[in-house]
């Protein structure tokens, strides 16, 4: 196309513009100035096109094209509300109308449809085109597409409201203060927790001198030292729990917040707080510190060893009384590191009990139980054990998965003691009740027996008497009387264990007794033994039979030489001790005081529990048959016992016994002994005895021993006859000769009536049981042991007691 049609052609089409000045411009630099800004206007990015006064297009640029997606030629003559949504139809008109007016419309926003149907925002700026005499004809528009910033407007106008919405949803105060500490913003959850009712009341206000004008403890707090302030003044965030504010009524609250500087292009403009009213936490705080403060004085208060294990990790804490056994931050080292606590505490579970209760642990746990409990045994750090009573209740968490268990550890270890001393005391209360048992039945089997062999005993040597020596009879009678004297010596050491033979104390140096004891063992004990002696020098005196003790040493040694086959060591020790009440209390027949301690000991094979119970009972002996009457122990027993004292034994099988007896201290002076009665020979005698004896048996015998003696005897079986008896015959009968027990009335009773007829009167006791003798005190006339002929007795027995007792200086008043 050449200049000159183009030019014709541009002429032809309105342009739209106004104001364009061409009065004094030459054709060509008009054309030229009209060829210039159809070249803008034609590749303007914005949309410009012209419309008559009716609504038509009369152009339509490339930036039009661009905006809707018509082309020019698809444009040019429509009316222009084609690209107009059906609900702006009314917007043409009303531009026109003051288009037609000379109004000029500028950055009008509205929406129009694209030819794809999208709907863009548009920027309009209308202008009203004149001719040369000012009528308008037409108008010129420029469309600029400002969809996305209407989208980019909404967007943060939609933020702003979600931001509103956030601050005002929230529960925590918010406000905002500027350089000045003045108040630019206050959410509502801020107003209602200062107690406004309106964020504006806070508004431009000074909110240090509002809120935050006084300390917890009720002093002035200066806005330059106040936190909230330095947020800012040091460009740096700041949190507080332990401040409060003030409400509009004049009320605090305690509060947390925190506070942080707001800046704007790199300058700080203000702050921007944020408060919670901390009262009910600071409320459970309290309380959660009181409960704590309670669980640790309970903790502490308690012998109990409170744990709580964390199942999951095997954490466990304890309270402090875990220290009574081990140190809980001693861990066990292994080649993969440390052990957890719950491998740790289960390490000092003793051996025996360990898989029993890790077993029961897990069995508890895997089962959904809520509790568990375990008695086990569990180390101190001086590696003894102690008992314990373990209770744990298991925790679960909401899908029943067990987390967590919190118990205590009961120490049992002195309840375990005082209830095994318990049971020891009632086992030696057991074991004292049937020896006593055994005793009285010893002791009665010894009274009836003895009455049999003083019967065979008395009858034999009647026979005897009447027999030549020469007589093959006479040797038979003689076995017989040696068979009785076996059996007498049988029934002797029962009576020992009874506590019914008659003993003869004295005040006994036990250290020279036992030096006395140790040369006799030298001699008679094998050379592969070893005999020790441990005196403690002054260990005092004892009150016993000499005879007796020497007995028992050598009892018991003889024993511990028999338990030493193969040689060994047997040790004597003397030594004074003082048990006080807590041994007293565990050991049944022991009492608080002074003793001395003969203790005998030796390395032989030992004996078992269940031998050692057994040991001190008559006839019991774990020697082979023939080698033993079972009656030694039982003897040692008894004197003992009727010494005042008591005996303990302790053994252990392939390692050794020994045996403890303990007898009293006594605090007596040795004083020259009375002179032993002389014995005297048999002879006849002529006095009268009146025999008092329920055994029809025995009083046949007794009386005929006496009457081929020559006394002229008065029996009788009933003690009531023999007090008739002395009552009608008080000045003929010499002497009484009396049985002490028979079923009517003991000897002993019987003698208090006659010595009340007769204070002078002359009485002799016999009896095969003597515990009544035994137990008396031997200051007491009536049952003075010089006066006592115990059963089974020979015919020279009896006759010498009587002879002395008739020759002895008679009772006194």
């Amino acid at each position: 196309m050449n200049l000159e049609n183009h030019k014709k052609k541009e002429a032809a089409k309105p342009i739209g513009f106004a104001g364009l000045s061409v009065d004094n411009c030459e054709p060509t630099q008009i054309e030229q100035s009209l060829i210039r800004l159809a070249a803008i206007v034609q590749f303007s990015q914005d949309a410009i096109i012209s419309w008559d006064l009716d609504g038509k297009i009369v152009s339509w640029n490339k930036g039009a094209e661009k905006l809707y997606g018509y082309s020019a030629q698809e444009a040019i003559s429509r009316h222009i509300s084609f690209i107009t949504p059906p609900e702006l139809k009314e917007e043409i008109p009303a531009i026109l109308a003051r288009l037609k007016q000379g109004e000029i419309i500028e950055q009008h926003e509205t929406v129009r449809v694209t030819k794809d149907g999208r709907r863009v925002f548009i920027s309009l700026s209308v202008s009203p085109l004149k001719d040369r005499t000012g009528k308008i004809f037409g108008a010129s528009v420029i469309g600029r597409d400002i969809t996305e910033r209407i989208k980019a407007e909404k967007a943060r106008r939609a933020s702003q409201d979600q931001g509103q919405l956030l601050l005002e949803s929230t529960a925590e105060g918010i406000y905002g203060v500027d350089l000045a500490g003045n108040c630019t913003f206050s959410n509502l959850a801020c107003t209602r927790l200062l107690g406004y009712k309106d964020p504006r009341q806070l508004i431009g206000k000074n909110m240090h001198a509002l809120i935050h004008h006084t300390k917890p403890n009720g002093t002035p707090c200066s806005q330059e030292e106040c936190q909230i302030y330095q947020a800012f003044y040091r460009n740096e965030g700041y949190h507080i729990d332990t401040e409060v504010l003030w409400r509009a009524d004049g009320t605090s609250f305690p509060a947390e917040y925190w506070s942080y500087p707001v800046s704007r292009e790199g300058q700080v403009i203000g702050a921007v707080v944020t408060f919670l009213d901390i009262t009910e936490r600071k409320a459970a705080e309290e309380l959660l510190r009181q409960t704590k403060e309670r669980f640790i004085l309970v903790a502490r208060a308690t012998s109990d060893i409170i744990w709580d294990w964390n199942i999951l990790s095997g954490e466990i804490w304890w309270n402090e009384n875990i220290q009574k056994f081990q140190q809980p931050g001693k861990h066990a080292q292994t080649g993969t590191g440390i052990l957890s606590q719950y491998e740790w505490w289960l390490g000092f579970v003793h051996p025996a009990d360990r898989a029993r209760v890790a077993a029961g642990i897990w069995q508890a746990i895997e089962k959904g139980d809520e509790f568990w409990s375990a008695e086990y045994r569990f180390a101190r750090e001086d590696g003894s054990y102690g008992y314990i009573l373990d209770r744990g209740h298991i925790i679960h968490n909401q899908t029943g998965i067990p987390v967590r268990m919190v118990g205590a550890m009961l120490d049992l270890t002195e309840r375990r003691q005082s209830e095994e001393a318990l049971q020891q005391t009632r086992e030696q209360l057991r074991q004292a009740q049937k020896m006593e048992a055994i005793g009285r039945l010893a002791g009665g089997v010894a009274h009836d027996f003895n009455n049999i062999l003083t019967g065979i005993m008395g009858y034999t040597e009647l026979v005897m008497n009447q027999l030549d020596p020469a007589n093959p009879l006479a040797q038979s009678l003689e076995e017989i009387r040696k068979g009785v004297d076996r059996a007498a010596a049988l029934t002797h050491q029962l009576l020992a264990f009874s506590r019914s033979q008659v003993l003869q104390p004295k005040l006994v140096d036990l250290n020279q007794l036992v030096e006395n004891i140790y040369q006799l063992l030298k001699r008679v004990i094998r050379e592969n033994i070893e005999v020790v002696v441990k005196l403690q020098p002054a260990i005092g005196m004892l009150k016993a039979d000499p005879i007796q003790l020497e007995q028992i040493l050598l009892n018991l040694a003889i024993n511990s030489s028999d338990a030493m086959p193969h040689g060994g060591q047997l040790i004597l020790e003397t030594k004074q001790v003082e048990l006080e009440e807590a041994y007293a209390g565990n050991h049944f027949e022991a009492r608080p005081g002074h003793y001395i301690m003969l203790a005998v000991t030796d390395n032989g094979c030992g004996m078992s529990k269940k031998t050692q119970s057994h040991i001190f009972e008559p006839f019991f002996t774990t020697k082979d048959l023939g080698k033993g009457t079972g009656l030694g122990l039982s003897t040692v027993y008894g004197i003992v016992k009727q010494s005042g004292g008591f005996i303990n034994v302790y053994s252990e099988v392939e390692v050794g016994t020994t045996f403890k007896i303990y007898l009293p201290v006594v605090h007596e002076t040795i004083v020259a002994e009375e002179p032993p009665y002389k014995p005297i020979e048999i002879s006849h005698g002529s006095e009268t005895i009146l025999l008092v004896e329920d055994d029809e048996m025995l009083r046949e015998v007794a009386g005929s021993l006496l009457e081929l003696s020559g006394y002229r005897v008065l029996a009788t079986g009933r003690p009531e006859e023999a007090i008739s008896i002395v009552k009608n015959q008080p000045e003929t009968i010499h002497l009484v000769l009396t049985d002490i027990i028979m079923p009517a009335m003991s000897g002993r009773e019987l003698a208090a009536r006659l010595r009340h007829l007769r204070p002078d009167l002359r009485i002799a006791y016999m009896s095969g049981y003597t515990g009544e003798i035994a137990r008396c005190d031997s200051d007491n006339n009536i049952m003075d042991p010089r006066t006592f002929i115990e059963k089974p007795f020979t015919r020279k027995t009896l006759l010498t007691k009587i002879r002395e007792i008739l020759e002895s200086p008679a009772p006194t008043t």
